[in-house]
């Protein structure tokens, strides 16, 4: 199944914002890594369905 390039699109900046987002969060919390490791999983599980309908 393609999907239309536009969700691909959204997708991919979705995929920056929450990154960058992430980053943030995680410079300004006094967390444990293990305590924000299910962030960095969806994190990681999102780049992983980005690269592979990254746009040309």
């Amino acid at each position: 199944m393609l999907l239309p390039i536009s969700t691909v699109q959204q997708a991919w900046d979705n995929r920056i914002r929450l990154v960058t987002d992430y980053a943030l969060f995680a410079s300004k919390s006094n967390k444990t890594d293990s305590e924000l490791f299910m962030n960095v999983d969806e994190a990681a599980s999102l780049h992983v369905v980005c690269e592979r309908f990254k746009p040309a």
